[in-house]
């Protein structure tokens, strides 16, 4: 029999979803805006960090750090099982289980950090760096305090407390780059980077806590845990194969070309991706809630998921298509002269990084209608044909492996959404329409903006890298707008969010006048 809570404890309201569902869409809304603004925040504050660190740091002191926490990911996928999105996704929860799942994660946490630390020696064996083995019992413990916290992260999430996760994640953040740029000024190299993860991690978890105050009982049997563990194994299985197609390129850049090479290649990567992942990151747990409770109502299902399609094709693409012409004038202003080898990676990556801000276009749908089976079956046919892809261009070094990641990447997406969407109430052109009016914006609007500003600074001789941002991304602006405004078709998802944001100051100042 389920032990329930008592009513008065301030926990209980994680365990309901009376109050969700009666505004469920003034929700969304709501927190599509906030964790979107929250994300800008974030992305200064890794912008930042990323400018001020690889002026203090070598890429070697990159390069060694990204040997440990390429593998950091996979650990981080046994720790969770996917449990965390499966208390999100359930359409009702109770004491007992949350419990349960907790203790998992507990265990599944000690375990993976156990071995983690016990395997420093064979990883700092595998890539000849001793220096990997304290870096490795460091991160380990990061690893372990934070597998604490992801049953009252999942709470927050399934209660949409937005602005609370992403205020968490904020001022851990704020404190983590504080230390970090502290000690790389210091001269303590590549801890700097140590630093940056196992102190957020600390933050994090201690703030998910103290804002929940929900207390685990001890494990229970026959509570309903068994729905969570299959739905999060068959997760876990699909991250943990497409863990080695998405960190394969390290972990072959680290052993065959050198760990300098790694340095380049993983800072490219992320700089390229960094945006990508503050947009698809918030908006997929904003969203994930929201489907997982209309999985049965079809017509605002498809509604609301043509809708996140739309955000994400209008703010990706432009990004992706920005940094394309701003590619050199980018990596020189934000890494510095040192990283000028990294342009090229960070070119022959643009096509992955397309690609993966599509991502969550059919992710979302096998966590939302809970088809994790599926997913996980698609990814023997990805994860294969995406590692020989780098395999192949491993002769060429890092670029080599940047070229296949992203062929590899191209060539498998259209069969991707296809599979995702079959069986399902969803159709191929939802994603298509959504996508090609940003596509082409974007695209049309680079290279106006390129060839615009390349005959303005080849006119004023302009050869440095800031003045040559400035012209293109003005004529970028200027161009983006203009051809948006000629193109039919699809309504613009910014006028809804402008609308929306309108509408959010009146009713604060309504109950501002109120009170």
């Amino acid at each position: 029999m389920s032990n329930e809570c008592p009513a008065t404890r301030p926990s209980d309201r994680y365990f309901s979803d009376k109050d969700v569902l009666k505004d469920i869409g003034k929700r969304t809304a709501r927190g599509g805006v906030i964790m979107l603004l929250g994300q800008g925040v974030r992305l200064v504050l890794q912008m930042g960090s990323t400018i001020a660190l690889a002026r203090l740091l070598t890429p070697t002191d990159f390069g060694l750090v990204g040997m440990v926490t390429v593998l950091i990911g996979l650990i981080v996928l046994f720790r969770d099982f996917g449990l965390t999105q499966a208390t999100v996704q359930r359409e009702s929860i109770h004491h007992d289980q949350i419990s349960n799942l907790f203790w998992f994660n507990v265990v599944l946490s000690t375990l993976v950090a156990g071995l983690f630390a016990a395997s420093s020696p064979l990883i700092a064996a595998f890539y000849e760096q001793p220096k990997l083995v304290p870096i490795t019992l460091a991160l380990a413990a990061g690893l372990f305090v934070e597998g604490i916290g992801l049953q009252h992260r999942a709470l927050m999430m399934r209660a949409m407390q937005f602005s609370k996760l992403m205020g968490a994640d904020v001022i851990s953040q704020v404190i983590a780059v504080g230390l970090a740029i502290y000690m790389a000024w210091a001269g303590y190299g590549y801890w700097a980077l140590v630093v940056l993860n196992v102190a957020g991690a600390f933050g994090r978890t201690a703030f998910y806590i103290l804002n929940v105050r929900w207390l685990p009982g001890m494990p229970k049997r026959y509570v309903g845990t068994k729905p969570f563990l299959k739905y999060g194994s068959n997760l876990f299985g699909f991250n943990t194969v497409n863990f080695f197609s998405r960190n394969a390129d390290n972990i072959l850049i680290g052993k065959f070309v050198g760990e300098q090479a790694l340095g380049y290649y993983s800072m490219a990567y992320r700089l390229i991706l960094l945006p990508m992942q503050q947009i698809n990151s918030p908006l997929s747990q904003t969203f994930l809630p929201t489907l997982s409770r209309l999985a049965n109502d079809t017509p605002r299902y498809r509604s609301t998921y043509i809708k996140l399609l739309s955000m994400m094709a209008y703010l990706s693409v432009s990004i992706i298509c920005y940094t394309a012409i701003n590619c050199k004038e980018v990596v020189l202003l934000v890494l510095g002269e040192e990283w000028a080898p990294a342009t090229k990676l960070f070119l022959a990556l643009l096509p992955l990084a397309y690609i993966n801000a599509t991502n969550i276009a059919d992710g979302i749908v096998y966590a939302s209608l809970g088809h994790t089976d599926r997913q996980f079956k698609w990814s023997f046919v990805v994860v294969p044909i995406t590692v020989l892809s780098m395999i192949v261009g491993l002769p060429w070094g890092a670029l080599g492996v940047a070229i296949g990641a992203s062929a590899s990447y191209i060539l498998i997406r259209p069969f991707s959404i296809a599979y995702c969407y079959r069986g399902t109430f969803l159709r191929n052109r939802d994603f298509y329409s959504a996508l090609w009016r940003p596509t082409l914006l974007a695209m049309t609007a680079a290279l106006v903006a390129y060839l615009s500003g390349g005959l303005v600074c080849e006119y004023w001789a302009i050869q440095q890298p800031l003045p040559g941002l400035i012209l293109k991304s003005i004529f970028y602006v200027i161009a983006f707008l203009v051809i948006d405004y000629l193109l039919v078709g699809q309504d613009k998802f910014y006028l809804y969010a402008i609308e929306y944001v309108k509408k959010l100051i009146a009713k604060k100042s309504a109950h501002t006048n109120k009170a």
